[in-house]
């Protein structure tokens, strides 16, 4: 089992990110990450079933929950994208947005749509651009 949860963190989604101008572009790279996310399908499978197993083993649980070093690190680059367009609490917004990323991964593996994904990631964003914009 430690084994499999090791894998799991050393296998998270890494991406670089550049310079952005856009929020279309913010959300076009959050879609690509999905889109990454579940061709690594084999992973997010083992990933949510860990989750399930191992939720009465607290201590092994802590390795792949939202606490995680994988899931930390994919935090820290959805803030960078997220301060990159202006948007206010990044942080927290990037603990909501990765959250709604594992849920349409999840929702893709049991065959939901791509347009499910771009739709929900492009709501999701002009949520969070809202307050951006009154200002």
């Amino acid at each position: 089992m430690e084994l499999l949860v090791e894998r799991y963190n050393e296998t998270m989604v890494d991406f670089p990110l550049t310079r952005i101008d856009t929020d279309e572009e913010a959300i076009q790279i959050v879609v690509a990450t999905t889109t990454v996310m579940e061709s690594r399908e084999a992973d997010q499978i083992a990933h949510f079933v860990l989750l399930i197993d191992l939720r009465h083993a607290p201590e092994l649980h802590a390795l792949i929950n939202a606490h995680s070093p994988g899931q930390v690190r994919i935090e820290a680059m959805a803030a960078q994208l997220i301060r990159q367009c202006g948007i206010p609490d990044a942080e927290e917004h990037a603990r909501g947005l990765v959250a709604v990323l594992v849920g349409l991964t999840l929702a893709r593996l049991a065959g939901g749509s791509e347009v499910l994904i771009e739709k929900t990631v492009r709501t999701y964003w002009q949520g969070m651009t809202s307050a951006r914009d009154r200002r």
